[in-house]
């Protein structure tokens, strides 16, 4: 009889109705005897029938019940709780976690269907095994279809609710631990396990490639025992976040029933929750914004109540750098938001560090992570110049002393070009926008502008001097010249000059004479002296009064008159002619033999000839 049941339940064949199937299920619960649970699990194990596992699970629990089930009156008292301990523990412990995963769905419905039944019969049983049951729904939120889902969401539903006050706290706890580390299941591994769904890694010579066999096929054809290490890696990963996905639609369901007892949590559930709303994988994504419109749904503010936790928590900060790129993406890709929409004048003692992590997230080996830090750069570096706007006086003062040195020590002189530009673009936009703010720090800004024409300069250019001739050199010398100073550093360089005062042209002459004395850019020297010669021009009352210190840039300049370079040559003698005028009478004595003496040599005449040109191009102007 059993045997003909059985095969009549688990058909697929078109004879049978769901009716027909739905009495032969009934009919197996109603012969339950004490040997009969393993007969009625082996009867319908066969092809998915999720729709049939509902009239299973009803019979399992008409098995169970004896005199109690309201779909018989065969009186089984003294056999009825050690029926539904023995089936309980069967689908927890071995059911539910079977490589199978057909029979693990079917296990999900059973469990259902007992705990909903079970609760209403108030068993003890299923009361005292609450928070186990509840984690079983958590791990059937992680399988792979939404058909399980379902029931599991609706499992998690009866059994919070029938919960008391302290199993509803460990229940939360429960789901909060599965939410932040995820859970790993105990499932078998055999050579039919499926470890990958829908084609996740793709095709291989044109077959699947989703269980452990075919994983080990493929490492046995490549002959690389170990790919099927990183495949179980893999593997596990994504385990790992389906249970996190799963964990997110429990937490929807208990907050939904119970937001007085889950709002204790919501200081440490909401600056992660902000972050996963950004995950890469779309079903990781779509339930934890379920869960996000759950939260906010009750308080609009919650945000704005903790947009300070979630930037210091390590959400924002130390999972930018996290070893997994989809937590490093997630995470530049919410800073970005969060920034942009919930700012405040608190976060500004983490700019250093957002800016230090952004930098090297910028070289990622990921592309997407890549592009995340790029937007979220870009984000922080336009409030950075809104915070350092010349109307907000002290403030702004104190927001550049925490921002320049990472930009420049980080950004600027960083081995990876997109920093660099990143960072210089940062520093013009600054000096655009904070106006008399940036006086202090101009010391600390002209010389890294001056240095970024270097810096930035294509090596090609070095490459063909070094193999051209001298006339072709001098050319090539002078186009380079001409683009770095119509550059939109040169721009910006010339914009900070009207702030220059008396305190700050000491220090800052000082760092110009060792950039023309020692540096090895081209640009970088004769920037320097275009630099100096707008200074001529634009602060000519600030330095007639410090004859001193254009003596010495004079010194300095004279040196550079013996350089082997000729166009170097040209520049510093420009420049010279345009300072001598606020330097004192000695150091125009001294000019005036240097030129007297060079007249002597092959190369004096040239210099004459560009003094020359220069003071008359000077008075001719005047």
């Amino acid at each position: 009889m059993i045997s003909v049941l059985g095969k009549i339940a688990s058909s697929r064949k078109n004879i049978f109705t769901t009716g027909v199937k739905e009495c032969a299920c009934k009919c197996l619960g109603f012969l339950s005897t004490l040997n009969l649970q393993a007969n009625l699990y082996e009867s319908i194990i066969g092809p998915p029938q999720p729709e049939v596992q509902f009239f299973v699970g009803e019979s399992l629990f008409d098995a169970i019940l004896g005199e109690c089930s309201a779909s018989r009156r065969d009186l089984f008292v003294d056999t009825e709780e050690k029926f539904i301990v023995k089936i309980l523990n069967l689908i927890l412990s071995k059911k539910l976690c079977h490589s199978n995963c057909h029979l693990r769905q079917a296990a999900i419905i059973w469990l259902y269907i007992l705990s909903k039944n079970g609760v209403r019969a108030k068993m003890k049983i299923i009361f005292d095994n609450l928070a186990t049951i509840q984690l079983a729904f958590i791990d059937g939120l992680a399988e792979n279809n939404d058909f399980s889902h379902d029931i599991a969401t609706k499992g998690l539903g009866i059994v919070f609710e029938s919960a008391n006050d302290e199993q509803k706290k460990t229940m939360l706890d429960d789901l909060m631990a599965a939410l932040v580390a995820g859970r790993k299941r105990a499932v078998p591994l055999t050579l039919d396990t499926q470890l990958f769904y829908d084609d996740l890694l793709g095709k291989a010579s044109g077959e699947r490639l989703a269980t452990y066999r075919e994983i080990c096929s493929l490492a046995s054809e490549c002959n690389q025992p170990d790919l099927i290490y990183k495949f179980l890696q893999i593997a596990s990963h994504n385990a790992t976040w389906d249970s996190k996905k799963g964990a997110a639609f429990g937490f929807s369901v208990v907050l939904q029933q119970a937001e007085d007892k889950a709002r204790p949590y919501f200081s440490q559930l909401i600056p992660k929750l902000y972050r996963y709303r950004y995950d890469p994988d779309m079903k990781v994504r779509s339930a934890m914004l379920s869960l996000w419109n759950v939260v906010i749904s009750s308080d609009k503010n919650v945000v704005c109540f903790s947009n300070f936790e979630i930037l210091k928590s390590i959400e924002l900060l130390i999972t930018m750098i996290n070893k997994e790129w989809r937590i490093r993406e997630s995470s530049c890709l919410a800073l970005a938001d969060f920034l942009s929409t919930h700012y405040s004048t608190d976060m500004i003692d983490k700019f250093t560090d957002l800016y230090e992590n952004l930098f090297r997230l910028i070289d990622d080996i990921k592309e997407s992570v890549r592009v995340a830090a790029n937007r979220s750069l870009t984000v922080l570096i336009k409030i950075t110049r809104r915070e350092c706007s010349s109307i907000r006086g002290e403030k702004a003062s104190q927001i550049l002393s925490i921002v320049l040195p990472v930009l420049i020590e980080n950004g600027l002189n960083s081995p990876v070009k997109t920093v660099k530009l990143l960072s210089l673009k940062a520093i013009m936009g600054l000096s655009k926008d904070a106006g008399i703010v940036l006086q202090k720090h101009l010391v600390l800004i002209i010389p890294c502008l001056l240095d970024a024409l270097s810096d930035l300069e294509p090596a090609s250019l070095n490459f063909i001097a070094v193999r051209s001739n001298e006339s072709e050199v001098e050319m090539i010398d002078s186009a380079r010249i001409s683009l770095a100073h119509n550059s939109p550093i040169m721009s910006s360089l010339f914009d900070l000059i009207p702030i220059i005062d008396e305190n700050i042209l000491p220090p800052l002459f000082s760092r110009l004479c060792e950039q023309l004395h020692s540096s090895f850019g081209l640009t970088t020297r004769t920037g320097a002296c275009q630099f100096v010669i707008n200074m001529c021009l634009r602060c000519q009352q600030l330095l007639a009064t410090s004859k001193s210190i254009c003596d010495k840039m004079l010194q300095t300049l004279f040196l550079g008159l013996q350089d082997r370079n000729l166009t170097i040559r040209k520049q510093f003698c420009k420049t010279i002619a345009h300072l001598i005028k606020y330097c004192s009478q000695s150091k125009t004595e001294i000019l005036l033999k240097f030129i007297a003496e060079s007249l002597q040599n092959d190369q004096g005449f040239l210099f004459y000839l560009y003094f020359h040109q220069c003071f008359f191009k000077m008075n001719y102007a005047n």
